[in-house]
């Protein structure tokens, strides 16, 4: 009797298991698993935090920020990072990736200056240069979140295409007969 019973509540597990990844979108997957490669990354890889996740499974990317630890244990501020890769469509999840950019910290903006001397505007000159580096360094992440933006407008407009046309056939249907 004790082992049919184990048997029973291991049937009921292993159920339950298998039908955890029910009901979750493909790009709900695809970012599940962009977030355990960006975790991964990461000092700390259970102390991570994300927001502001978009994917698209037909781009092979996953946009959105991360904040993760620092060597020293504090979190570092939420940074704009993009992952690609080539995804499995039948898991909808990534199968290698092949870049993973996280937002480099922004470097303070130098304070103008009118009168100075020739290190100071040496010192100016370097600060402007690190922030157009840094604007440079973030574009890609700025394209990604427009890249698979537009990639979901479109998925949706043709979905809303496709019910159209599927109601005009059924209209059709129903006065040739």
């Amino acid at each position: 009797m004790a082992i049919r019973k184990l048997v029973v509540l291991n049937c009921i597990a292993i159920s339950m298991l298998v039908g955890c990844g029910k009901g979750r979108t493909t790009e709900e997957l695809l970012i599940e698993s962009a977030q355990r490669i960006v975790a991964n990354q990461t000092n700390d890889p259970f102390a991570v935090q994300f927001r502001s996740m978009v994917g698209s499974e037909k781009a092979g990317m996953v946009c959105g920020e991360v904040n993760s630890k620092n060597a020293m244990g504090g979190y570092v501020g939420f940074k704009q990072f993009m992952l690609t890769g080539d995804v499995d469509t039948t898991t909808h999840t990534f199968k290698t990736w092949k870049d993973l950019l996280i937002a480099p910290t922004r470097p303070p903006l130098p304070p103008s200056i009118t009168s100075a001397s020739k290190e100071e505007w040496q010192r100016f000159e370097a600060g402007i240069q690190a922030h157009h580096d840094y604007l440079d360094a973030v574009k890609p992440l700025s394209d990604c979140f427009h890249t698979v933006r537009k990639m979901k407008e479109e998925a949706e407009e043709r979905q809303a295409n496709k019910a159209t046309l599927d109601k005009v056939l059924d209209f059709l249907k129903g006065t040739s007969s």
